[in-house]
């Protein structure tokens, strides 16, 4: 199960999420109120920091994983491979 750490931002209101047990390196990003809460229901909004478990679900739809893209050289690459 992946861990992610959240703070809110006194400045802006939105959440600074990090997720700490990523493969390399712990990484970091600003998620908006909105998606953070959609994520994580249980989330007490008067406690200005915590932990959560998250699936890997979860994790796309902060914005730690995205999915890859396709583009012209890699579909030019499966052509010639296949």
């Amino acid at each position: 199960m992946n861990e992610i750490g959240y703070c809110i931002c006194a400045r802006s209101g939105n959440y600074i999420a990090t997720w700490i047990n990523a493969p390399r390196r712990p990484q970091q990003i600003v998620v908006l109120t909105r998606v953070f809460l959609r994520n994580f229901p249980t989330t007490d909004r008067r406690v200005i920091s915590g932990r959560h478990l998250a699936k890997t679900s979860q994790l796309e739809d902060l914005g730690f994983l995205v999915p890859p893209v396709e583009t012209e050289a890699t579909a030019y690459e499966y052509a010639v491979s296949a």
